[in-house]
């Protein structure tokens, strides 16, 4: 069976740095050791049954996940000797993607695992294995937590159509308003290749119209791409770094290689620098599959579906100029770095500030007062303080007053008998008595018709009561009881006759007496 994807085993698996691990057609993965004149087979294991589309090992070198064009993605847990190399590989699980699938990548924390599938712009994250929450006793086939990405392109307004030529005659008002041409989302395609930057952010081509030849820096918090790098003409169907981490290495379908340095440590825009080296190391019609540099970073290999193998010698003109690339970038970083430090210095210098402002009473009251209203309540508090104000002037006038008149009363009673005061002589007000009296009297007389009206509607209401039950009644219901038998006897309500019936009853009773009369004279 032909060999499809190949990469050489890291050093967290193989110390050495001799082994390669192989995908085949037949679903089938091997562990080949490189020695002297030959390879040796160290490991073998057919995860699928479908050729191999793509390998990936963790950066810590203990899972191995393999994807085939069946959409599946198997994963591997590795055990190791004591030497740090690779000694068994143990079946976790598969999943099912449901699409071929082109690319694998672990994020540098080896927590989740992006894939690449064909569909209309499928790039999925899944979440690492946990052996212990997995139950494999009947299948392998397994369920992990998993989503896609959202990745959209920023809408695009049309252009305008150019305005019509008025005729003559024509008005202005005549014409018809043209409806605004609505934003369009730019078609994505598929995607085709993935390279996890951080925990955060990673690296995604796509084959769409729009997005054909450029590679996108994205973050699953963030529908839209975080930056954009223009790199080949074609699609990019290939995404590495290099094995320091200096170079993002990129190839096309059209048969392009890229070289782009990278910044070490940097983030955000300034991570990628604009330079980039390109190539057209293979024919037009020739899709790059392989593209690695060598450990001293001196050498570029590259493969393409040509068949051809082709190494290329970097210049030390080129690592100059990316030195000095790199300088630069680092020079820009470390003041970019300076001001944010010196930005955040400020803004924590605010902070503390703020934090040592006393802090406004809140309003938590919902019974609060509002702006008018604690206006108005302004103005009767202080209508209510003059009043207040006037009482209390008014009671020490008072108490002085009374503190007087109790010094003379005392002073009255050291007096001899013969030269004291009566006490009604040592009145302040003589008219004041009989002016509260009559007022006394008057508020009796008050109270004494109150309770005569009172007395009065109640009356007339009992009256009324009795006119309407009782007056009427010739007998009242009455019921007597046996005490020493079970009888009960009972009168009957009764009325009494009306005026009317009365009246009726009377004329009655007089043509009888006359018929009486009549008839004793007759005789």
């Amino acid at each position: 069976q032909a060999a499809t994807p190949l990469h050489w085993v890291p050093p967290q698996v193989d110390p050495e740095q001799v082994t390669l691990v192989v995908g085949f057609g037949d679903g089938v993965v091997r562990l080949l050791k490189e020695v002297k004149d030959a390879f040796v087979l160290l490991h073998v294991f057919k995860p699928h049954t479908l050729p191999i589309s793509a390998l990936s090992f963790t950066r810590s070198g203990d899972l191995l996940a393999s994807a085939s064009s069946d959409g599946t993605i198997f994963f591997m847990k590795i055990t190791k000797d004591a030497d740090g190399a690779a000694k068994e590989f143990a079946p976790i699980g598969f999943v099912t993607i449901g699409a071929p699938i082109s690319s694998l990548h672990w994020c540098p924390d080896g927590s989740k695992l992006l894939a690449c599938a064909s569909g209309e712009a499928r790039l999925i994250e899944i979440q690492r294995p946990v052996e212990e929450q997995l139950d494999t006793s009947a299948t392998f086939e397994i369920s992990l937590e998993m989503r896609e990405f959202p990745f959209e392109l920023k809408r695009v307004i049309p252009e305008k159509p150019p305005p019509k030529e008025k005729k003559e005659g024509e008005d202005d008002d005549e014409e018809e308003a043209e409806p605004e041409p609505e934003p369009i989302i730019p078609p994505t395609g598929n995607a085709l290749a993935c390279q996890w930057v951080s925990d955060r952010s990673f690296l995604v081509s796509y084959d769409g119209e729009e997005t054909r030849g450029k590679v996108y820096e994205c973050a699953f918090d963030n529908k839209y791409p975080l930056q954009e790098l223009d790199t080949h003409s074609g699609a990019v169907s290939l995404i590495r770094f290099s094995h320091s981490g200096r170079y993002l290495l990129t190839g096309s379908v059209s048969g392009q290689v890229g070289v782009r340095p990278v910044a070490e440590g940097a983030s955000g825009e300034s991570f990628f620098l604009t330079k980039c080296w390109k190539g057209y190391i293979h024919g037009m019609e020739s899709k790059v599959t392989g593209c690695g540099m060598s450990w001293d970073e001196g050498k570029l290999v590259t493969c393409g579906t040509d068949g051809s193998v082709v190494m290329l010698k970097i210049t030390d003109g080129f690592g100059e100029s990316v030195q000095e690339a790199l300088t630069s970038a680092q020079a820009l970083r470390e003041a970019e770095a300076m001001q944010a430090m010196l930005e955040l210095e400020e803004l924590k210098a605010k902070e503390e500030a703020l934090a040592l402002r006393p802090e406004p009473e809140d309003i938590v009251d919902p019974s609060h007062y509002s702006l008018q209203q604690e206006k108005i309540q302004a103005e009767e508090d202080r209508r209510l303080a003059e009043a207040e104000l006037k009482k209390m002037s008014l009671k020490e006038r008072v108490a002085l007053i009374r503190t007087d008149f109790e010094e003379l009363l005392e002073q009255n009673s050291k007096l001899p008998a013969g030269e004291q005061l009566p006490r009604d002589e040592m009145e302040i007000d003589p008219g004041l008595r009989v002016i509260l009296e009559k007022e006394a009297d008057d508020k009796v007389e008050e109270a004494r018709k109150e309770l005569a009206w009172i007395s009065e509607k109640k009356q007339i209401g009992l009256d009324k009561l009795k006119s309407c039950f009782l007056d009427d009644l010739a007998v009242e219901y009455i019921t007597l009881h046996s005490l020493r038998s079970p009888y009960t006897v009972a009168s009957f309500r009764t009325k009494k006759l009306s005026k009317a019936q009365r009246a009726s009853m009377d004329a009655v009773h007089g043509l009888i007496d006359s018929e009486e009369q009549a008839n004793k004279g007759g005789a």
